[in-house]
């Protein structure tokens, strides 16, 4: 029976154990406690491992590094696991998944469709980083015709479901506790689409899962290429169209439901990096049209009037408020050379 929890992001480290009992409590704890698994470093190198873990409703991620091993579901720990179904994730190196009576190698991106309830095992040969994702077999089976059929599966890193769904867990396995229970619920929900669409939802079941969870995931990472490269001046929708394999307008309708369009998304983002920019006392040296060109935008007259539509001031009053707050505070203010702002 799945249960409504929320535990973690939790990190754990190898480097975090007393060395001499290093290996022992690792694999007691992480491998037979929290994964039912045994594990095999491989090699006859030093065994080392770190991981960040995070588990919700019958959703649990695993994701992190490791150096050579082997982990193996066995009869004994598969009696004390739970009915999920299993997707390793090999994002870099290569892995090695043994279950059913077939062995698979995979490469970055990669995956089987393995079941957790079955003896098995999955490697890492030369070590790296992946991501285990679990999720309860009766989340799954609804919405994926014979599911049993689809055990043993290799998942190829261009199948486009999968790829989303590695994008939007990293964001699930690092977020804070989520304490409101529809938010929860969305969030859970949003990572079952994606595994059953990966997987091979059935057509009535994959139209409802492409809705909710595949256009989650994706406006979830366009979200995060614009922030995360704010400044740059190939933003346009064009260039976004074509670095997230979409059309403009499937683009522009993954923003319909939203509260701000896609463009004003982009200046929004914009606005606030501005904004750091010129409260941060290292970059008083800049002037602020210098710092609205590395923002991305191009015509001073409007990067004026929407700065102070947002932030009811002018660039050089925002500036000045952080000076004269820093003074009050009894912090050395930055210096400000009138001669190098632009306003």
């Amino acid at each position: 029976m799945v249960k409504p929890d929320d535990t973690g992001p939790v990190r754990l480290r190898t480097d975090d154990l007393p060395e001499r009992d290093r290996f022992a409590t690792w694999r007691e704890v992480y491998g037979r406690v929290i994964h039912q698994v045994e594990i095999e470093p491989l090699g006859g190198s030093v065994f080392q491992a770190d991981l960040t873990l995070r588990s919700m409703h019958g959703v649990a991620v695993a994701s992190g590094v490791s150096s050579a091993a082997r982990y193996q579901s066995t009869p004994p720990l598969i009696a004390q696991s739970t009915d999920s179904i299993g997707l390793p994730i090999v994002l870099s190196g290569s892995g090695l998944i043994d279950q059913f009576g077939k062995e698979t190698q995979v490469g970055p991106g990669e995956t089987v469709v393995s079941s957790t309830v079955d003896p098995g095992s999955w490697s890492l040969p030369q070590g790296g980083a992946f991501t285990v994702l679990r999720v309860a077999r009766e989340l799954l089976a609804p919405l994926v015709p014979n599911l049993g059929s689809a055990l043993g599966r290799r998942l190829p890193a261009d199948t486009a479901a999968l790829r989303l769904l590695v994008d939007y867990v990293k964001m699930f396995r690092t977020s804070e506790l989520i304490d409101d229970p529809v938010l929860r619920h969305i969030v859970t929900t949003h990572i079952v689409d994606l595994a059953a669409l990966a997987i091979g939802a059935g057509q009535d079941a994959s139209e409802i899962a492409e809705q909710r969870g595949a256009r989650a995931a994706r406006l979830l990472t366009v979200k995060a290429d614009i922030v995360e490269n704010t400044g740059r001046f190939d933003m346009s929708i064009a260039a976004l169209a074509v670095r997230h394999k979409l059309s403009p307008r499937h683009l522009h309708r993954l923003f319909e439901h939203e509260a701000v369009s896609l463009s004003e998304f982009v200046t929004d983002q914009r606005l606030s990096l501005t904004h750091r920019m010129l409260s941060d006392p290292r970059l008083a040296h800049l002037r602020i049209s210098d710092i609205a060109f590395d923002a991305g935008f191009e015509d001073l007259s409007a990067f004026n009037r929407l700065f102070r539509k947002r932030f009811d001031g002018t660039p050089s009053e925002v500036r000045n408020r952080r000076r004269a707050a820093a003074t009050s505070s009894g912090t050395p203010p930055f210096e400000v050379n009138p001669e190098r702002i632009a306003t």
